[in-house]
């Protein structure tokens, strides 16, 4: 088992997460929103001052950290078990294998998350007392559907770019890892808003898919797109250069 891959997936994960839960805030807000984006930041800064941007943050700072680590991990030992003869077979199957260990991890974290930009209640206790710990799981299928090709997509895309690159610098990596994260945001992001939904109205997946193309249309599947891409470039650019500069300190 490769230890090492679950210790740099944990550094990138609170990397990542340090260099981007602002936008993510802003996101978040957003997508259950009808105001302009200018005015959701105003709103934020309004109510909570500066640093209303980072309310949230201390639950996905662990669970994200948790989460990479999981997925890093999950990653590098399902993609060296060489099923397939291509090895980008390999590497889509160990990101799907990641994205399906690391649901039971994201999906509380990220409730709690959302909970806590908007404002509801975000006590663990509270949650599980008043809602029963299943609640804590609502939004298990979005973020499967999110997850799972969405990691594939994510390490072939970071892959790709590495081989064929002869030398890599810090620049590289935190490209490649923002390119990363922005392909495979673009395939999966559809199920984000529905996800997000599920897990704050307590809803089931048709139900908040009826309600955001009720209320916004086609285009509410993409709603807080530009600022979820803006969100997600910084924060795995950040999460490869953690991973990747754990690597190097280690010589693996």
């Amino acid at each position: 088992m490769d230890i090492h891959s679950y210790v740099a997936g944990l550094v990138g994960g609170v990397t990542g997460i340090l260099g981007s839960h602002p936008i993510d805030t802003i996101k978040v807000i957003h997508q259950d929103s009808s105001s302009t984006l200018v005015n959701t930041i105003k709103s934020i800064y309004n109510k909570n001052g500066f640093l209303g941007f980072y309310r949230g943050m201390v639950s996905p700072l662990f669970g994200i950290g948790i989460e990479k680590a999981i997925v890093f991990g999950t990653y590098s030992n399902a993609r060296n078990m060489n099923i397939f003869k291509n090895d980008y077979g390999n590497i889509f199957f160990g990101g799907v294998i990641a994205g399906l260990f690391c649901t039971t991890v994201v999906i509380p974290v990220e409730k709690i998350k959302i909970r806590k930009q908007k404002g509801g209640e975000s006590n663990i206790a509270n949650i599980i007392r008043r809602e029963g710990i299943f609640n804590l799981y609502r939004g298990w299928s979005a973020t499967l559907f999110r997850d799972t090709p969405g990691y594939g997509i994510y390490f072939m895309t970071y892959e790709y770019l590495k081989k064929n690159t002869q030398i890599m610098t810090p620049f590289h990596t935190a490209t490649y890892g923002a390119c990363a994260g922005g392909v495979s945001w673009l395939f999966i992001y559809p199920s984000d808003p529905i996800k997000t939904m599920m897990q704050y109205e307590n809803t089931s997946l048709i139900e908040a898919s009826k309600k955001i193309y009720s209320k916004y249309g086609i285009r509410g599947f993409y709603r807080g797109f530009g600022m979820g891409l803006f969100q997600a470039l910084p924060r795995h650019g950040c999460v490869f250069l953690g991973v990747e500069t754990y690597r190097q300190i280690f010589n693996l």
